[in-house]
């Protein structure tokens, strides 16, 4: 599209929600990095490989775009939140490395690119691949496309995505393909910060080891092992990181093992006779929390997102639930009596007696004439 055509009329500042997809994190975070400058965070990058960055572009001196970017990792994590991830999006960016790669078709699958105002996919690669070849390849998918060029580099394409936000005709159900030179994206892996809080020493490391061995953990090099029914939690008595090994991969056919991070965020103002620092008091908090399991729901819900998995395929000659979880589901999906909820509403006063007896009444005579 034209830098003139399509503009629509309103001037000032449009916000748009934007995610970025693909199936390598570090090359995400390059491009975020890259796009973003310092308006970006990966306070979720090391649990879900999730990055958030902001990129502003101006057009025609009259309005500002704001794009909201969510670079996202495709694989199983997406599959669980890419419907609330969708909300609200405005348009997507797929990276992959060749046009044969399933992530193209797997992200068709999961989003409705008939809705968005811009869809583009970027092809990386050393060099420029011939565009008839691509053509021919993306003809077999027929999609509705706008077309197929070559770009030198990444702040060009966010220049059209900005271009298509605010345009009063977008390119709705089109998708745009752009094809770039691999050395335009740098891979980035963000490091996570220590921050205030020092590791632990080797004094404090001697303690915890000691703490774990008298309480029956598994110690493997610095690092505490605890077997729960999801998997094995391995807490570094250093650092205090903490991973989870699922089960489930013991029992599938596939290569990709993983072993999950698993996010505890905590500040722990205590004291310890045995003078033991902050971080070495959080790593014993979490020590005794997981062999306990006295965890709080946000760390519960990430070992049980962690323990399950999209792409599951069943090794033979494994017992089918030796590696899962226990399924509790049955008893989250129960109801409580009706009559129970409203004999308790009675006590809080929240319901009269005399609704409560005609709702009674009534439910004792619907169960009469179901058991006739």
């Amino acid at each position: 599209m034209s830098s003139q055509q399509g503009f629509a009329k309103c001037t000032g500042k449009l916000i748009a929600k934007v995610l970025i997809v693909g199936d390598d994190p570090a090359l995400l975070a390059g491009f975020l990095r890259q796009v973003s400058g310092r308006e970006l965070s990966y306070q979720l990058y090391s649990s879900m490989g999730i990055g958030l960055g902001v990129a502003r572009r101006r057009i025609q001196e009259t309005t500002e775009v704001v794009m909201q970017l969510w670079s996202l990792p495709v694989g199983e994590r997406i599959l669980g939140i890419n419907a609330s991830m969708s909300r609200g999006t405005r348009g997507i960016i797929v990276f992959v490395d060749n046009l044969n790669s399933p992530t193209i078709e797997s992200i068709l699958s999961w989003f409705d690119h008939t809705r968005l105002h811009s869809f583009h996919v970027v092809v990386l690669g050393p060099r420029f691949p011939e565009i008839g070849d691509l053509m021919e390849t993306i003809g077999k998918w027929n999609l509705s496309m706008g077309e197929v060029r070559e770009v030198q580099g990444i702040h060009s394409i966010m220049d059209e995505i900005a271009e298509d936000l605010i345009s009063d005709q977008p390119g709705l159900g089109k998708i745009r393909f752009s094809v770039l030179d691999e050395s335009a994206v740098i891979p980035y892996e963000p490091q996570p910060r220590v921050g205030s809080i020092p590791l632990c020493n080797g004094e404090e490391l001697a303690l915890l080891s000691k703490y774990a061995r008298d309480n029956g953990f598994g110690l493997n090099g610095r690092n505490a092992v605890i077997n729960l029914e999801e998997g094995r939690i391995r807490i570094n008595l250093v650092s205090g990181e903490v991973s989870l090994k699922p089960n489930i991969c013991s029992g599938c056919n596939r290569d990709c093992k993983r072993e999950s991070r698993i996010c505890v965020v905590g500040i722990d103002e205590g004291w310890s006779s045995q003078e033991l620092g902050k971080r070495a008091l959080l790593v014993m908090s979490k020590l005794h929390a997981f062999s306990l399991r006295k965890l709080p729901l946000d760390v519960q819900n990430q070992i049980t997102y962690a323990s399950s998995c999209a792409s599951f395929h069943h090794k033979k000659g494994t017992a089918s639930n030796s590696f899962m979880p226990a399924d509790d589901s049955a008893r989250k999906n129960e109801k409580p009596d009706l009559l129970d909820v409203a004999k308790k509403r009675v006590e809080e006063r929240k319901l009269s007696t005399n609704a409560y007896s005609i709702l009674r009444d009534w439910f004792r005579n619907f169960q009469d004439r179901t058991e006739e």
